[in-house]
């Protein structure tokens, strides 16, 4: 998003050798329609969400490329709140998982810094199957609620990584998880 504005969008992918820079608010659409189905990831068999076969795309996603960046002193909005009701109720269509706010997916040379993300529908930031990431100098905004109100906006999954550096990333209201033997390095994670 260039300047100070807002722009809603549907779900998108970076390519290879791409910079992802943030001025402005990037903020999902609310209309799960607009988020395709895809596959669940290949070691989970199943969503982490509703446990089915197939969730919904990351908001901003990168599968199977090199050197992504995302950067830049602007928003990545998930609209989260959207989303919250459809776990609640069970009411999600076709009973498909909410999707990642950010999901990179088996890529090498990753780096994200200066943003904020805020409000995911699901999980904030996962990558995942990924080697050389670092995430840095950054704010991750999620909400952690209560009776399942919004369920599960984890902020940084770390998942089937290598050589993942996190540092000076303020994480509010949510939690950071390490899965599956993941090698990171954590340094003044919270301040």
């Amino acid at each position: 998003g260039g300047g100070g504005g807002v722009y809603q969008t549907a779900p998108f992918t970076l390519g290879p050798h791409t910079t992802l820079t943030v001025q402005g608010t990037i903020r999902g659409v609310s209309d799960q329609y607009k988020f395709p189905a895809i596959q669940a990831l290949p070691s989970y068999g199943r969503d982490a969400d509703m446990r089915g076969k197939r969730r919904r795309q990351a908001l901003v996603s990168a599968k199977h490329v090199n050197n992504i960046t995302i950067r830049g002193d602007g928003v990545i909005d998930g609209a989260g709140w959207y989303w919250y009701p459809f776990f609640k109720n069970f009411s999600a269509a076709h009973n498909i998982g909410r999707p990642h706010l950010v999901e990179i997916e088996n890529c090498t040379g990753v780096e994200i810094s200066g943003v904020t993300l805020r409000d995911p529908a699901f999980w904030t930031l996962h990558p995942v199957y990924c080697t050389d990431v670092h995430i840095h100098h950054m704010t991750i905004d999620a909400p952690m609620c209560r009776n399942y109100r919004c369920p599960n906006t984890d902020g940084i999954d770390i998942d089937s990584c290598q050589n993942v550096l996190v540092e000076y990333v303020l994480i509010l209201h949510c939690a950071i998880t390490m899965y599956r033997h993941s090698q990171f390095c954590v340094s003044d994670l919270l301040h």
